[in-house]
């Protein structure tokens, strides 16, 4: 699974481990999970780092199943993942140890009201600090970890980002994952000489494949960094990054720090001409100095989460860089698409992987192949609907081209059929009205009552002006008149905006952005 050599695996600030070391590691880490199990669940509870890569393969090692859970929510919805979950063993560092002990406590409060009978139902999880794991000596005698594992075990149990309901765990084996890493590398999505950028948080399951597992299966060297750009640029740069995973947030960070330091402007004619050439080389010569400052080694940005907007990838392709874009998720082993490439196929999300099957009933995209997982953890009834002869409905909608690509075209949730018979999606309204930056910083679209109905948080200038709570109707009348007005006399009429609500709050969003449409409802109540 790794294979053996002295090549670098692992760099974090300034501490580099050889693939040999990092075998080593695994090794002594996994003789120390004594009480673990096969198909035994682990709870690894961390933020990027080295010792995460030890006790991932510590687990497999032991043929024990991974789960993980986002590390910033708070004590009782950890709560109920632990108790979901039961892991036998929880993997947690210095950073993350207050929040699982907050967890722990309330479980504990709970059985000490039970009877001895209910208290046998509990668990009580061994507790690991990732910290001291890294801190274990290896000598020359040291053995390596045997990483021959059986295709059919449960490699992971990871929840699913939550957007149309409930978050759900799902069941992955080694081929659903081993399925999706072998497409990638016979389209050279990876290579050997490849350095990836390792920052995200590992609880978004495609992350964790893309910037950790994949790279490490592949021989390349995973360079660990902080989430913040100045900390990101340090690494790419000094570290010849190759293979950059970005989310929204980031790009959006990057494209301002080099607009502060005036490497390049969106105003200057330059820029303009630029953008319209669309060449890779000619934009490269053009902002030489901003590849420069990161180390002239990007090959691409592999963007994660919800969909690259024209605001990010036009300005990412006229500085020179590579934008790909795929489709996927957590039930699929993360990719359902191959990702493309946003300088030629900017409407897509490329086509879908070497022998996976679909269908199209009811507008849905249904699916069967290797890479998607077949059942969620403890969810019978549900399993029963979601997976079907092992047909996989995905709840999305999309549009096929004759040449295979593929368009998001939103959810089943968000495809309106209207008593006309007509459709209106969603995500279609939302993107006509984001690009009203004045107004709107962000905005989710619902159907209820057979309207139209809008949540939107205003844009700060906005906030800072007025304040919502103080001048509510204020705000609610500028938007309504210049705002959604505007946008109805653009439209058909059955496609306009009736009831325009307001608030402070961010959206309910999943961990890859994606509005969760089924709680904008909620906003209404809380006015």
């Amino acid at each position: 699974m790794l294979i053996d050599s002295d090549k670098i695996a692992l760099i974090r600030e300034g501490k580099e481990i050889s693939y040999h070391t990092l075998l080593q590691k695994i090794y002594v880490v996994s003789n120390t999970l004594n009480d673990i199990k096969e198909n035994d669940k682990v709870l690894v509870f961390s933020e990027p780092r080295i010792g995460y890569a030890y006790a991932l393969f510590s687990i497999w090692a032991k043929k024990a199943s991974y789960s993980t859970w986002f590390h910033n929510l708070n004590a009782d919805f950890l709560k109920t993942i632990l108790e979901d979950i039961k892991p036998v063993a929880v993997f947690v560092s210095k950073k993350t140890y207050p929040l699982l002990k907050q967890a722990l406590e309330k479980i504990t409060k709970e059985q000490l009201n039970l009877t001895f009978e209910e208290n046998t139902k509990f668990f009580h999880p061994k507790v690991i600090l990732i910290n001291e794991l890294e801190k274990i000596p290896v000598t020359d005698n040291t053995p390596i970890a045997d990483l021959q594992l059986d295709a059919s075990n449960i490699a992971f149990i990871v929840y699913t980002a939550g957007i149309t309901n409930k978050h759900k765990p799902i069941e992955l084996s080694f081929s659903n994952i081993m399925y999706v890493y072998n497409e990638l590398i016979k389209n050279g999505y990876y290579k050997p000489d490849d350095k990836v950028l390792s920052y995200l948080p590992f609880y978004n399951n495609w992350i964790l494949l893309s910037t950790l597992v994949f790279p490490l299966l592949c021989g390349c060297t995973c360079v660990f960094a902080t989430d913040n750009i100045e900390n990101i640029i340090k690494n790419i740069s000094n570290h010849k990054v190759s293979i950059v995973v970005a989310v929204k947030k980031v790009y959006t960070d990057l494209l301002e720090l080099l607009q502060t330091k005036k490497l390049f402007n969106t105003n200057t004619l330059k820029y303009k001409i630029i953008s319209k050439i669309n060449n890779k080389k000619i934009s490269e010569i053009a902002y030489k100095k901003i590849h420069n400052l990161l180390g002239n080694s990007i090959r691409y940005f592999l963007t994660v989460g919800a969909k690259v907007v024209e605001e990010i990838y036009v300005p990412m392709l006229a500085l020179g860089f590579e934008i790909f874009e795929g489709y996927g998720m957590a039930e699929t082993s993360s990719l359902i698409t191959y990702p493309t490439s946003k300088r030629t196929d900017a409407e897509y999300v490329g086509k879908i992987l070497n022998g996976l099957e679909y269908k199209i009933i009811n507008n849905e995209l249904v699916l069967n192949g290797e890479n998607i997982g077949k059942q969620y953890y403890n969810r019978n009834e549900l399993n029963k609907i979601t997976f079907n002869n092992e047909w996989f409905f995905t709840n999305d909608v999309i549009e096929i081209e004759d040449n295979g690509m593929i368009k998001l075209l939103g959810r089943v949730g968000d495809e309106v059929v209207l008593k006309s018979g007509r459709v209106v999606v969603l995500a279609e309204l939302e993107s006509k009205l984001d690009k009203m930056k004045d107004y709107i910083n962000e905005c989710g679209v619902f159907f209820d009552d057979n309207i139209f109905k809008i949540v939107i948080v205003p844009a700060m200038n906005m906030i800072e002006t007025y304040g919502v709570e103080d001048h509510y109707l204020v705000i609610h009348s500028i938007l309504r008149w210049k705002v959604i007005e505007h946008y109805n006399h653009g439209v058909q009429p059955y496609k306009r905006i009736t009831n325009v609500i307001i608030t402070e709050q961010k959206l309910p969003r999943s961990t890859s952005g994606k509005i969760k449409r089924y709680l904008l409802k909620d906003f209404e109540y809380n006015v």
